[in-house]
């Protein structure tokens, strides 16, 4: 009898496993949350678990994509996934059974990449690669940079150089003219300009892909530092 009860169990343990739904890596770095709520409502409708992050891309994507692992154990998850996406004028214009960068998908997950229409990456960066945490550098002083995907920024530092004005310590941010970005209180007060590079280094661990924010003027608010956001391949 108990060894009836645990073959029942084996099963019924084996095929609630198959029937768990396939897991969707929303990668919602350049879409809106409407955009998102929309995915992510007719992707559940349709049984599929969405889980969405705001990653950077893999270096090598530059359009709408869908990474898999070739382990996968829904064979139809992909093209139910495609059609789905159709249905919500998202065109999927790249299927991969491999691992892209540090991306890799187990036997029941799918990673999704959509970059809307008239989205550009790494010819000129996005705007929203641009809302990282910066750190300043060529400096004496140790500030931190917040720059918000909602366009706003705050400055951290631990001593201010005029200790009775603040205001310029949060602000908005804009991208005047790539490569150049302006950051300024909302009301009054001067702005700073800088100039956005991007560039690569290798250290004993491997390469860091920066973004660099070179100020255009010597700026003593902000005791006349550059700023640096960096992450690994």
């Amino acid at each position: 009898m108990d060894m009836k009860l645990t073959i029942a169990l084996c099963i019924a343990f084996f095929l609630t496993a198959c029937a768990a739904p396939t897991k969707v890596h929303l990668y919602g770095r350049y879409l809106s949350e409407s955009n998102i709520k929309n995915i992510t409502d007719s992707l559940e409708e349709s049984g599929f678990d969405v889980e969405v992050n705001q990653h950077e891309f893999p270096a090598n994507l530059n359009q709408s994509t869908i990474l898999y692992s070739p382990l996968i154990k829904n064979r139809d998850a992909v093209t139910t996934l495609v059609s789905q996406l159709s249905e919500l004028n998202i065109a999927i214009f790249n299927t991969q059974p491999l691992v892209e960068g540090k991306h890799f998908y187990t036997r029941n997950n799918l990673g999704l990449f959509i970059l809307p229409e008239g989205t550009t990456l790494r010819e000129q960066i996005n705007e929203r690669d641009v809302a990282n945490e910066y750190h300043s550098f060529d400096c004496e002083n140790h500030i931190t940079l917040n720059l918000n995907a909602n366009k706003t920024y705050e400055l951290l530092m631990d001593k201010l150089p005029y200790p009775k004005e603040s205001d310029y310590l949060t602000g908005i941010w804009r991208i005047t003219q790539y490569p150049y970005i302006s950051l300024g209180p909302k009301e009054g007060y001067e702005w700073f300009y800088f100039e956005i590079q991007q560039d690569s280094e290798i250290d004993k661990l491997g390469t860091i892909n920066q973004i660099k924010l070179i100020s255009q003027d010597e700026y003593s608010y902000l005791y006349f530092c550059d700023f640096v956001y960096g992450v690994r391949e």
